[in-house]
């Protein structure tokens, strides 16, 4: 067995290490002192580099990239702040993939393009309901 990573999940480590040091790194500390939830860093800035879909088709805006490099992105955000990971995480899991796998394509393309694209992020209603009544929602 290989453990090593292929150039394209080193790649996407480089991207996601870069992108988590310059953009969550900076502001994570005073979030969390805040208990504030930056909707602007979890659905717009996080689409920019491509990691909101990963594992999806790229007909929905994602990048096809699959199941290994999502986990790669995921830990190098939640090596940062934790509560991003576990947002993307649940943008992923809760959010597209249930409809993606089980619904059928009037379902998928409107709920899992724009949550792809970070142009709006349908995933994680339920959850922005919860952190609205926990933390301020800016």
């Amino acid at each position: 067995m290989i453990f090593e990573h292929t150039k394209e999940q080193s790649l996407l480590r480089e991207v996601a290490r870069d992108f988590t040091d310059s953009e969550i790194l900076t502001s994570a500390r005073e979030r969390e002192e805040k208990k504030r939830l930056d909707l602007a860093l979890m659905f717009d800035r996080l689409a920019d580099p491509g990691l909101t879909g990963i594992i999806l088709p790229q007909e929905y805006g994602a990048a096809a990239a699959g199941s290994i490099r999502y986990a790669v992105a995921g830990e190098k955000i939640s090596r940062v702040c934790a509560s991003n990971g576990s947002t993307l995480s649940a943008r992923f899991f809760d959010g597209c993939n249930p409809i993606f796998l089980f619904g059928n394509e009037p379902h998928a393309e409107p709920f899992c393009c724009p949550t792809c694209t970070g142009s709006e992020d349908r995933a994680l209603w339920p959850q922005q309901n919860f952190c609205r009544l926990r933390w301020r929602v800016q």
